[in-house]
């Protein structure tokens, strides 16, 4: 005999809400026995007696959702057994999960088992106890099922197939118990999750891109408890703690699984928890999916299957009755979706894929779905530069000659993807002399050349064979001159071969007389120069007696003579090029030092490398600084020394330093060659010492000013210094 129950509506306060209890209790128990005491789950079957029995092959357990309603889930599986012409070798079971209002308003006695709420079971949590409905006993629901499993698997010889299936909240018991069940049945258990509002992740990563796939994993926010259990492995329960994360996560990935959903089911719990897992209960299997394959491997689609049932919404009895239903629960009839799996292939043509850059490249996606239709494609263009698209063409600039591999993932609705890639599929020419693929060869090019070998700035090895111009497989300063020609006329093609370029003249200098409490210059002088286009000088010092501080190219800063300039520790490095050849006595450089406490009688400063043009080396020299000769001990030093700006000719930004002997107010600022003013770096007052700033070639107003000629002035109480620099953009 089945109970009849009603619906009963109750109000509370200003809330109204409806409490259902079950409209039928199953009159078939279920017996286990839990602390001495007799236990009963009532449940809805075809067969009124467990014996063992020939006919029976397959074994149907299924779980209700929350409502409970176990008699409803036995007739929709009956229904489609019967379609199947299966039933006569089929039993089924629908246990029924009760709760207190289920006990309440049966009058059931102490042998029910129940549970506090319409979920608590799908968590294999322990029954309840109430003050009302005491229990001497708690038993997991899980428990439950582990003991009707093994009493089937223990009564029927003939068994060949246990499927365990479950609905919304049946669904979330099955995902979450087959992972803590150790219970394997030799082979002959299956699982069948059908639309639950949220799953059991295996790792506390979640989608950071709002489940576009392909999905970006990591770890959210402004979520607490998101990877607690029922959604994580977080605070396991006492049924599932009684084995390690290692082993559910291993169980899981061995079980044969089937995931079904309606494409049209959209509805589902709006916690943040379940939220993180999709928005709706069909884009979460999808991304539970995507989960199991990202975090086990594409190995699981070999036990683990999902259809997406079209047409159905949240309805247990078209998810059982499908095509892909019948097939899951029953291996009966086919699912293209499962038995038929096939893989999107991706695949694409390339267009215009040569030529100078900027190339234009245009790329047509011509991948193919598998058993379910592609929803993304990813592209990797070779150069980090990576684009998500459904579009089937693509257009792609390539800014810097090479070579360049182009790889292409396409990814269907459920993670399932496919890789193409084109090694080398892509050559952008070389512009001879353009460094920095801006499509012009100028001064800019230059002076990365120069940063090069002074080395404030490092190559790339195809920047090094680009700005390889002179025929000579070695980069150097003459290859900045070369590409300084270009610029200005001088050269018409890059590279540009010069077999017969003969340079003369030396570079020299000579011993100072410095005072210590000061800045010291060291000149360099030069000497019947001839065809000098371009020159690197090295020189070593003694870092205990000196502190290098600056360098200043005279009237080669006014001319464009481009230099750059780096020191180490007791080294300096100095490389320069010009358009035009220089000649005659007209170099001079001269550096700036500052002396260290430590600073002796005399020191020196050698120059042990210059090297003019190509190749040519020149003879190496040295100067002697000395302390104590022709020094008056009564004269006053200088109230501020100031340096040339570093690097000049400048494009962004330069450098300006200077040394204060005593302590003064200090201005620093900038002016145009009309002598207006546009920019004031320092104003307030500095101790003694040395000090560099950095003006970024903007205005007051942070606006970029123009290319032009510009001087900085230094005022301190009894002195002003103004030197010109000049802004190349």
């Amino acid at each position: 005999m089945v109970i009849k129950i009603k619906f009963i509506l109750r109000f509370l306060l200003i809330f109204t809400y409806i409490v259902s209890q079950v409209e039928e209790v199953g009159d078939s128990l279920f017996t286990v026995t839990e602390e001495g005491q007799i236990v009963n789950i009532p449940y809805f079957s075809n067969e009124s007696n467990f014996e063992n029995n020939d006919d029976v092959k397959r074994i149907i357990i299924v779980v209700h959702g929350q409502n409970r309603n176990a008699n409803d889930y036995f007739e929709y599986i009956e229904e489609a057994a019967i379609s199947t012409s299966l039933i006569n070798e089929t039993l089924i079971f629908s246990p029924q999960f009760l709760t207190s209002q289920d006990i309440n308003h049966w009058s059931l006695d102490s042998s029910f088992v129940f549970w506090s709420g319409t979920t608590q079971w799908t968590g294999g949590d322990l029954s309840s106890s109430t003050e009302e409905n005491p229990r001497s006993y708690f038993l997991s629901s899980f428990s439950i099922i582990d003991s009707v499993i093994y009493s089937f698997l223990d009564t029927y010889s003939s068994l060949e197939d246990l499927v365990l299936i479950g609905n919304s909240a049946g669904g979330q018991l099955v995902n979450r118990y087959l992972g803590g069940t150790t219970l394997n049945g030799e082979g002959k258990i299956r699982y069948v999750v059908c639309a639950p509002s949220h799953y059991l992740y295996f790792n506390d990563k979640r989608s950071l891109n709002n489940f576009e796939t392909p999905i970006f994993w990591g770890e959210p926010e402004n979520c607490n408890g998101y990877n607690n259990y029922r959604y994580g492995l977080d605070n396991l329960n006492d049924y599932m703690s009684s084995s390690s994360i290692d082993s559910i996560r291993s169980r899981y990935y061995r079980k044969k699984v089937h995931y079904l959903v309606g494409d049209l089911d959209f509805g589902g719990t709006n916690y943040c928890q379940s939220n993180l897992q999709g928005e709706n209960r069909f884009q979460r299997a999808i991304v539970y999916y995507q989960h199991l394959l990202d975090f086990f491997g594409t190995e699981i689609i070999f036990n683990h299957k999902i259809s997406l049932v079209e047409g159905v919404s949240h309805s247990a009895y078209d998810l059982f009755n499908s095509d892909c239903g019948l097939y899951s629960i029953f291996y009966n009839g086919f699912c293209n979706q499962i038995s038929n799996l096939v893989f999107p292939v991706a695949s694409f043509n390339i267009y215009n894929n040569s030529g100078s850059y900027p190339l234009e490249v245009s790329f047509i996606n011509e991948s193919n779905s598998g058993t379910h239709p592609i929803i993304s494609s990813v592209w990797g263009f070779g150069n980090q530069n990576f684009l998500n698209s459904n579009n089937l063409i693509e257009n792609y600039v390539y800014t810097q000659p090479g070579e360049y591999t182009v790889c292409l993932t396409s990814y269907d609705i459920i993670g399932l993807s496919d890789s193409l890639e084109i090694i080398s599929a892509i050559q952008v020419d070389t512009v001879f002399g353009d460094l920095n693929w801006d499509t012009s060869v100028n001064y800019e090019d230059a002076s990365l050349v120069l940063k090069h070998i002074v080395k404030t700035d490092t190559l790339t090895s195809l920047q090094i064979k680009t700005g390889e111009v002179d025929g000579f497989n070695l980069i150097s300063t003459y290859d900045a001159s070369l590409i300084l020609q270009h610029s200005e006329g001088y050269v018409e093609e890059l590279p540009f071969v010069e077999p017969n370029l003969v340079s003369s003249g030396y570079l020299y200098s000579e011993d100072q007389n410095i005072a210590v409490d000061g800045v010291i210059t060291v000149p360099i002088f030069s000497d019947s120069l001839i065809n000098l286009y371009s020159f690197i000088l090295k020189l070593n010092y003694n870092s205990d007696h000196l502190t290098f501080g600056s360098s200043y190219f005279g009237d080669l800063s006014d001319s464009s003579f481009l230099y750059e300039t780096n020191s180490f520790e007791d080294t300096v490095i100095i490389a320069g090029s010009s358009a035009s050849p220089i000649g005659g006595n007209s170099l001079y450089i001269d550096l700036y030092f500052l002396s260290t406490d430590s600073f002796p009688e005399q020191t020196t400063v050698s120059f042990y490398e210059t090297i003019f043009n190509k190749n040519d080396t020149l003879p190496s020299f040295s100067v002697t600084l000395n302390s104590s000769l022709n020094i008056e001990q009564n004269q006053e030093p200088n109230q501020i020394s100031v340096f040339q700006n570093y690097p000049n000719p400048f494009n962004s930004q330069t450098t300006i330093t200077y040394q204060l002997i005593k302590d003064s107010f200090v201005d620093v600022y900038i002016t145009d060659i009309m002598g207006r003013q546009i920019k004031s770096l320092v104003s307030r007052d500095q101790k003694r010492g040395l000090f560099s700033l950095i003006w970024d070639s903007t205005g007051f107003l942070g606006e970029e000013v123009s290319s032009g000629i510009y001087y900085y002035t230094i005022k301190t109480y009894n002195k002003t210094i103004t030197k010109k620099m000049i802004l190349i953009r």
